[in-house]
């Protein structure tokens, strides 16, 4: 989406988003670019406490927004870069970059992804400031994270069963009637098909094969090792050629958060 359409959309979607966070204007940047920016205030109910907070963010809106979500900085300089922040860019690191896109796009809307995403983020930091611990979990820096995070999407806790499946998400193709990659011979429509439809349309083969590559050296830098169940089982340990190799969708963001 461009232009007119594009500014029209987020005219409409930033009047929403104003009804909550009315802190929050639509600019056009030097750059020529949409750029959704200033304070965001909350209180919230969390683990029996209100958590309040005030931050100044802003929201950089992509060309083919909303079939992407925005990227989004702390501008005030309350966040330190230590917290869940991209390293080269500074952009907040608000889940693995997949789940950012999977969540968005069950509603696309600017109110949507501030209430369950950024606020929920913004929240994290003030509660971790005050107690010395996030209130929702989180999930490690890098590549360690990325792993966690597809245990946790893919419903197991051996490493081997992650890797397996995204191997074939970075192949971009597995047949129908084929047996689950995570080894129940189940067929797969039965097993991890469900989970890999929710993932397959949000991310290319080219941006699976990139985060693949690096799960796959932590275990040859000796940095990643887990219980007996997965040190037990084989993995062919090389890098899948993807499927659309070079025609990535955007530039991938580093693996930490």
């Amino acid at each position: 989406m461009h232009g007119t359409a594009l500014e029209d959309v987020l005219v409409a979607q930033v009047d929403e988003a104003q009804d909550r966070y009315p802190g929050l204007a639509l600019v056009l940047s030097d750059q020529a670019t949409f750029v959704v920016q200033g304070t965001v205030r909350f209180c919230v109910a969390c683990h029996g406490e209100d958590t309040l907070g005030e931050y100044d963010i802003r929201l950089e809106i992509p060309d083919d927004y909303p079939d992407r979500p925005p990227m989004v900085w702390e501008t005030g300089g309350i966040i330190p870069e230590t917290f869940h922040r991209f390293s080269d860019t500074g952009h907040l690191c608000l889940s693995a970059p997949v789940e950012v896109r999977r969540a968005f796009a069950q509603h696309r809307t600017l109110r949507a992804f501030l209430d369950q995403q950024v606020v929920p983020h913004l929240l994290s930091y003030s509660y971790f400031r005050k107690h010395g611990e996030t209130p929702f979990g989180e999930l490690a820096h890098g590549p360690n994270g990325l792993l966690d995070y597809y245990n946790r999407f893919f419903g197991t806790l051996d490493d081997l069963v992650s890797l397996r499946i995204l191997e074939v998400l970075a192949r971009g193709q597995c047949p129908d009637l084929a047996h689950c990659p995570c080894g129940s011979q189940r067929p797969l429509r039965e097993c991890h098909g469900p989970r890999m439809a929710e993932l397959s349309p949000h991310y290319s083969a080219r941006e699976f094969y990139e985060e693949l590559a690096d799960m796959l050296a932590l275990f040859q830098k000796g940095e990643r090792v887990r219980g007996a169940t997965a040190r037990g089982r084989k993995f062919r340990n090389r890098s899948p050629s993807p499927a659309d190799e070079g025609t990535s969708g955007q530039t991938r963001a580093p693996a930490a958060g």
